[in-house]
């Protein structure tokens, strides 16, 4: 989506884009989608204050970034849904301490990575 100036976008859009586009102060918009293998993951979108033409060579390579950018999010996505499997996956097989009568008894867990927080039993 590329919207110019106010004209542009009072002519295309709702009352209530007008509306935010007017307190941001926004002259000049660019919104790129950041599409995933699977699904939309967000939107860049690079705003000017002042109006700005944007230029086929600004689009061309804001475009391209936009699908760099979608990879980084989506492996970032990727590792922490990992990450969390792992650590689940840890708590699970970490069971409770026995109780025994006039013995007190304490355990330390310490992984081998402090990121992952797995291994290293």
């Amino acid at each position: 989506m590329f919207v110019a100036d106010r004209q542009a976008l009072v002519a295309g859009y709702s009352p209530e884009a007008v509306g935010v586009f007017d307190r941001m102060g926004f002259s000049t918009v660019l919104c790129l989608p950041l599409w995933g293998s699977r699904t939309l993951l967000g939107v860049l979108t690079i705003c000017w204050i002042k109006p700005h033409e944007v230029s086929i060579t600004e689009r061309v390579t804001l475009t391209a970034a936009s699908g760099y950018i979608a990879q980084a999010v989506e492996r970032a996505l990727y590792l922490d849904e990992r990450i969390s499997v792992a650590r689940q996956l840890q708590e699970a097989m970490l069971t409770d301490l026995p109780l025994a009568d006039h013995v007190e008894i304490s355990a330390l867990y310490q992984p081998s990575a402090n990121d992952n927080m797995i291994g290293g039993d």
